[in-house]
């Protein structure tokens, strides 16, 4: 894997694009992108860095080509640039991905997760991180806003900004194959399948031990304990909140985990909560969550705010309701609904307790 550390993909074939960004990237997220058009490579070492180009384009027929070093910047995704490796795709309005295409995807985000540290999930329209897509940066009008349709999802729902033209890149069959694309990569993610290819030189079997009876399988256990019952309480508050998109089915494993993880990461950048990103769902995850539902039923009876859904999530919507309390009432405007700020709404009649700790 010496060739990934120079930011190279080890299945790819190396095709540099002249003049190219020495900036440095630092990636949190791979994002698909189509390119409108049948052609094997819309780059290539005549390209220029005065336009648009992204790491690598990847051909329906299997053909993998990379452009740019993973660890350099490219310019493909507008305010994402330094935080994203990006993919074009060749295809047409209405194509679906080849699978080749998805295998090659499968295994270019398997080396953003092992060799770059993106999470290893599908993004949201609350965090961008992880698989994504075009769109989530792209304004227009793609139906009624949906947090369990990612075709609904684009840049007003996410905040972020990856174009300045309309388009719907990567269209809707590409976004509903996403799913076989993550699925795809575990295997190479946890090292089950090569990443780069073929298979690795077998070493001389041992005569296999007796198979030990299999102990019958019991959903894992959170990290404060919590048995069947309350993983699933926490999968469903998760999953109202869009953080978890698994089964509510009671085992607090990889999924569930980073779910909490996201969910924290979260309210630490929206609401200032100073909760650790550790994956436990312990009493001070659980009381701001209690806590931010009382600041959502009682910011709607202020004057320029709409109805909040009471969900628990103090994101993007509820930081810039408090905001608008803060400017329309001369207080410190920095979203954060913090001492004075609940001082105030309780002198206007709101009842909401104070703010609880943040850590133990």
């Amino acid at each position: 894997m010496a060739a990934v550390k120079r930011g190279r993909i080890p299945f790819a074939k190396w095709d540099p694009i002249k003049g190219r960004s020495l900036l440095r990237n630092k990636p949190v997220r791979m994002t698909v992108h189509l390119t409108a058009v049948r052609a094997n490579d819309i780059y290539g070492p005549g390209k220029g860095p005065g336009g648009t180009y992204a790491h690598c384009h990847n051909s329906r027929n299997g053909d993998f080509r990379q452009h740019q070093e993973l660890h350099r910047r490219t310019y493909a995704d507008l305010h994402a640039n330094g935080r994203t490796i990006s993919c074009e795709n060749e295809g047409k309005e209405g194509d679906r991905l080849t699978d080749a295409q998805i295998d090659n995807l499968a295994r270019l985000f398997a080396v953003a997760v092992t060799e770059y540290g993106v999470p290893n999930r599908i993004a949201t329209a609350k965090d961008t991180r992880g698989l994504a897509w075009h769109r989530l940066g792209v304004r227009g009008n793609f139906g009624r806003y949906s947090p369990s349709n990612r075709k609904t999802w684009n840049a007003d729902d996410t905040g972020v900004l990856w174009s300045t033209v309309i388009k719907t890149c990567p269209t809707d069959p590409v976004i509903d194959q996403l799913d076989d694309i993550y699925n795809r990569a575990q295997p190479y993610i946890k090292g089950s399948k090569p990443i780069g290819g073929g298979s690795k030189p077998s070493k001389p079997s041992k005569k296999p031990a007796p198979p030990k009876p299999a102990k019958p399988a019991s959903p894992r256990k959170g990290p404060s304990g919590q048995g069947v019952a309350a993983t699933k309480s926490i999968q469903r508050v998760l999953k109202r909140c869009d953080f978890y998109g698994g089964k509510v089915d009671g085992d607090y494993g990889p999924m569930t985990r980073q779910a909490v993880k996201d969910y924290q990461s979260e309210q630490n950048r929206w609401g200032d909560a100073g909760l650790y990103v550790d994956g436990d769902w312990g009493n001070v995850s659980r009381d701001w969550l209690n806590w931010t539902k009382k600041l959502q039923k009682a910011l709607p009876k202020f004057k320029g705010i709409s109805k909040l859904r009471v969900d628990g999530d103090y994101g993007r919507l509820v930081h810039n309701a408090v905001r608008t309390l803060q400017s329309r009432n001369g207080l410190y405007k920095d979203g954060f609904a913090q001492s004075k700020t609940i001082a105030f709404m309780r002198t206007a009649g709101a009842t909401i307790p104070n703010r609880p700790p943040n850590r133990p």
